[in-house]
């Protein structure tokens, strides 16, 4: 999947990815939630921040994920809490 990510897809194939990428940040953004309320350690958290950080670079989910910023602004706010923060926040201080 992850190499599907950092390609680019035509129009159809963006489309019939979309569910999948929209659930990627849904789960991503639990992921900081769950950091949020202390119920994964330092270290998890680590691993979880690194791997979604480098994930929403990739051009496919870049592109999802700034489609679907502006279409729901208020959902994914500790994704976007934490993006805003460059990754370098850890939610578990908010």
């Amino acid at each position: 999947m992850k190499a599907l990510l950092g390609q680019q897809l035509c129009e159809r194939e963006f489309a019939e990815a979309f569910a999948a990428l929209y659930h990627y940040i849904d789960l991503s953004n639990e992921e900081v939630f769950l950091r949020q309320k202390k119920r994964v350690t330092p270290e998890t958290w680590k691993y979880w921040r690194d791997g979604i950080r480098s994930t929403l670079a990739l051009p496919t989910l870049k592109r999802a994920w700034d489609e679907i910023k502006p279409a729901v602004p208020e959902f994914f706010t500790e994704l976007r809490r934490l993006e805003q923060s460059g990754f370098v926040d850890d939610p578990a201080e908010w």
